[in-house]
């Protein structure tokens, strides 16, 4: 479950902005730090140091501003980066908790987090905040994610170089969106044929074509009934 801690809001308006400001310098910074390093210095270390900086300052900081979300949020990014990952699942709880449980993009985030830490155990909780994101915000791109049904990591789609997730676009009411599931590796049919035995084990699917006539009417027809388990056994000798 989660538990998270409200705090009070007590700072100006002007204050919020400069803190708001210096996150959105310190998210980005951290990760071209991470993942790329230093303009100055291109050793592991000394990106290492300049994260742990990051973090020590930022600690500094939220003792005297503790019920601002914007640096707990750049807290947990922090955190996550050093793999210090109670921390950073207590700094987005403290943001959240402050944001009311208002900020679809905050939920998101931790749940990434959770998935950052690489604990099974924690991928069911990590679900429950990407739904909670998209109670919020049903298109936020965040929280939606392309995953296939094999063993191996190929078959989860990434575009982005620090997050595991492919960005779909966003739903509009007025222009229909498709996401197609074709159960078809670039190899599989070619090795196994249709009908044959395929990767991991998976069934053949139901195999549709799907046709258009001249007036942009759409048809469906039966190619092939899905593969039965009865049908893999059989050709395995069983």
């Amino acid at each position: 479950s989660i538990l998270i801690l409200p705090l009070l809001r007590e700072r100006s308006l002007d204050r919020k902005k400069i803190i708001q400001l210096s996150s959105f310098v310190i998210g980005p910074s951290l990760v071209i730090y991470y993942f790329i390093g230093s303009p100055n210095s291109s050793t592991y270390s000394d990106i290492e140091l300049e994260i742990d900086r990051t973090i020590i300052n930022l600690e500094e900081e939220i003792k005297t501003n503790s019920n601002d979300e914007t640096i707990w949020i750049s807290l947990a990014e922090a955190y996550s980066l050093k793999n210090q990952h109670e921390k950073a699942f207590l700094s987005y709880e403290k943001a959240i908790g402050i944001e009311n449980y208002s900020n679809s993009n905050t939920f998101s985030d931790y749940g990434e987090a959770m998935i950052r830490a690489g604990d099974v155990a924690l991928l069911s909780q990590a679900d429950d905040l990407f739904n909670r994101s998209l109670e919020l915000e049903p298109n936020n791109a965040k929280s939606l994610f392309l995953g296939g049904l094999t063993c191996d990591s190929d078959d989860y789609y990434n575009s982005e170089a620090h997050r595991n997730a492919v960005y779909l676009p966003k739903f509009h009411e007025a222009k229909d969106q498709y996401v197609g599931f074709f159960h078809t590796g670039a190899y599989q049919e070619s090795v196994g044929g249709f009908g044959g035995i395929q990767h991991c084990l998976i069934p053949n699917p139901k195999h549709v074509i799907v046709d258009s006539d001249g007036e942009g009417n759409y048809t469906t027809k039966l190619f092939a009934k899905e593969q039965s388990y009865k049908s893999m056994l059989k050709i395995l000798g069983y």
